[in-house]
């Protein structure tokens, strides 16, 4: 009989709140799929809410710390902006279901919990208009409102969980490079050297 942890309970949690919904799992749903009594997950785990917390945290603390710290580097401004596209996409398909529980299930979360993740979606936002500033600055990036560029580009970055599949033909390389290419299609200044390579 394998021993039951709680990384154990948050993978499945993880399965059924993105398959089911939070609303329409219970602890007893989680438990019976573990083939163990709610004791046993109550003893790992005080509340349901804190399986939703730990999912998302696990989800968004790494991109956020990654994104942060590659837009301190001194890497130019459209090889920064495609990595940090690939940080963040890599970072959601890491695991579909665990993205799919942050989209569509956020907003389940406590009202601290939703600030605290509010602050680090901020911070990514925050990095990202850095870079495109900074390629607006030095002519990398075309004029425009980095703000509003930004939007769009974490828009190109957040849909894919909704319907790639790791199994599908489509490879996770294949749709960050698509990703990619479209955002610095809109940014790069005409006269700019940058290219969209990775």
């Amino acid at each position: 009989m394998t021993t039951l942890n709680r990384s154990k309970i948050v993978a499945v949690a993880q399965e059924l709140f993105s398959q089911r919904g939070y609303a329409n799992t219970s602890i007893e749903d989680i438990a019976n799929v573990l083939s163990v009594r709610k004791g046993a997950i109550h003893y790992h785990v005080s509340r349901k809410i804190d399986l939703l917390v730990e999912i998302v945290r696990s989800l968004l603390v790494p991109i956020t710390e990654d994104i942060i710290q590659l837009a301190e580097t001194p890497l130019d401004p459209p090889t920064k902006l495609r990595r940090a596209i690939g940080i963040h996409v890599a970072g959601l398909l890491s695991s579909e279901t665990a993205a799919r529980v942050f989209f569509e299930e956020r907003r389940e979360l406590p009202p601290g919990a939703q600030q605290d993740f509010g602050h680090l979606e901020d911070s990514i936002r925050d990095s990202f208009e850095r870079i495109v500033s900074a390629g607006i600055a030095d002519r990398s990036f075309r004029q425009q409102d980095p703000k509003l560029a930004v939007l769009h580009v974490l828009a190109l970055c957040n849909w894919p969980y909704r319907w790639f599949r790791p199994n599908d033909p489509l490879t996770l390389e294949e749709v960050i490079a698509s990703i990619q290419a479209q955002a610095l299609w809109g940014l790069v200044a005409s006269d700019s050297p940058a290219r969209v390579s990775n």
